[in-house]
Parts: structure tokens; sequence; C-alpha cells
């Protein structure tokens, strides 16, 4: 974490006359670094990549939910798939998919998984909405490999 806050510090202070409210961040969802960003830019709009968000909720649900794979195709496709949470690009309809996702036939995938999926990745994703890049990604590599 103190790494983060010396280089972010620095970052601030180099870009003090900056419009910090036009300004957008992104990360891996790590979690010192996003600390560390929120501290010294305040008003920014983060991003937080839309594959590294995959992965851990893949991860979390491999690790901590017991269900059987059809439920955990079902549960990654509404959260990640073409027509999922991930596709929604305003937040009246991202609200509205997150409420039928917790009402739905995952309720009980989502009992066991939202201690993670709830305060977690809805945030995450409605604050991609937010600053208007529901899908972003880190880089171009990330993006042409989560393509492929």
């Amino acid at each position: 974490m103190l790494t983060y806050s010396h280089f972010f510090g620095h970052l601030s202070a180099l870009l003090m006359g900056c419009d910090f409210q036009q300004l957008r961040l992104g990360s891996d969802d790590e979690h010192a670094m996003c600390n560390a960003t929120k501290h010294f830019f305040a008003r920014v709009r983060f991003l937080t990549c839309s594959r590294h968000l995959k992965e851990n909720s893949a991860r979390t649900i491999d690790e901590s939910v017991v269900c059987a794979s059809q439920e955990r195709r079902v549960l990654m496709d509404a959260l990640f798939g073409a027509d999922g949470l991930i596709a929604c690009n305003d937040t009246v309809l991202f609200d509205e998919c997150t409420a039928k996702i917790q009402t739905n036939n995952l309720t009980r995938v989502l009992a066991a998984f939202s201690e993670y999926v709830i305060p977690r990745v809805f945030p995450l994703m409605r604050q991609n909405v937010l600053s208007g890049n529901s899908r972003g990604m880190n880089n171009n590599c990330e993006s042409i490999n989560h393509v492929l």
C-alpha cells in the first residue's frame, strides 16, 4: 500500500491543475492500488477491468460455492455473458438486471455467492457503467485475449 501511496501521491501532485472529474483510472481490482487511487483521486471515475472481474468471480465461485457446472455457467452468463450484466450500458438497465439476477433461479447459488457478488462485483460493474465503459479492460493485450 505504501508504494502505491507514494506513487499516486506524486502523480496527484503533478496533475494538481487538472480537472479530475474528466479523468478515468482503471485497475485489475487489486485492493491496495484501488484504495490508494481513491484516496488521492477522490473525484476520478474508476473502472475495474472486466476480464479481471470475470476471472475473480469464477475463482470465487470455484473456491467457495458448491454448485453444479450448469448452475455455475448460468451464473457466469448472467454476469458476463453476451446478454448479461456486463452488457448493460446505463444504470437503469443495470439495476433492473441486478434485481432480476437476485430474484430468479440463481437465488440458491447467489445465497452462497452473495458475500462476494452483491457487495463487490455489482458495485464495481455499476461503476464501470457510470464511467461509460461497462466492458473496460486494462490494456489492448487483454482486450485482444478477451475477444479471442
